[in-house]
């Protein structure tokens, strides 16, 4: 059971992620440190220890994946493991019966229902109309939230809202951007020029000096 509660306690770690309260936060707690408290008390095999915190691992990657492989993986490694926690151990009789592979692919179920709610959240999440029109933000300044690094994802705020940005150049945080572009949901950049300098009495371009004779 010390297995099921680790992977109990990071479901509702990841639900916690979506839905902000103060249950999950306990719950997740709770859950995981029991599981781990009890694989300490019955000397539960470390791999399977190990299994479970790489399952952990790919369930936090698919928040941001949110294509369902990391979710899979996750569970079938985490149902592994809890396996493991308990196959080292010199129970008489063997402690695995119809009950307790019940009770796993139950749990299983649990979490593919889990991790299926997540991606309709997120896809939902990610179905939210923007507040400025993609394609009226082209020619738009904004400030760089992030280092700016060619060839990778940044962050950039345009319109006070965030956007992922790439650019051809480096690009400090907090530097003055110009949006050049957008595309697959990112929004290409450069350092926006300096405002031109006016004279002091006029706002008109000064003339051209008179040729020389």
């Amino acid at each position: 059971m010390d297995g099921l509660f680790i992977l109990v306690g990071i479901i509702a770690l990841v639900l916690d992620l979506f839905h902000r309260t103060l249950f999950l936060s306990v719950a997740a707690v709770i859950f995981i440190a029991l599981g781990f408290l009890g694989a300490q008390i019955i000397g539960a095999s470390v791999v399977g220890i190990l299994m479970l915190i790489i399952a952990a691992g790919l369930v936090i990657l698919e928040v941001k994946a949110g294509h369902g492989f990391f979710a899979i993986s996750g569970i079938a490694l985490g149902l592994a493991g809890t396996y493991l926690l308990a196959y080292n151990v010199p129970y008489s009789p063997s402690p695995y019966g119809i009950t307790q592979y019940v009770i796993l692919g139950g749990t299983g179920a649990l979490l593919v229902v889990a991790f299926l709610y997540l991606t309709r959240i997120r896809h939902a999440l990610m179905a939210q109309p923007k507040l400025i029109d993609p394609g009226k933000i082209v020619n738009m300044t904004g400030r760089a939230t992030t280092d700016l690094v060619p060839g990778k994802d940044g962050v950039a705020n345009v319109g006070a809202e965030e956007w992922t940005a790439q650019s051809d150049q480096f690009i400090p945080k907090g530097s003055l951007i110009l949006v050049t572009g957008y595309g697959d949901g990112k929004i290409q950049v450069t350092i926006a020029p300096a405002p031109a300098s006016t004279s002091t009495g006029s706002n008109e371009p000064s003339a051209a000096p008179p040729a020389s004779p």
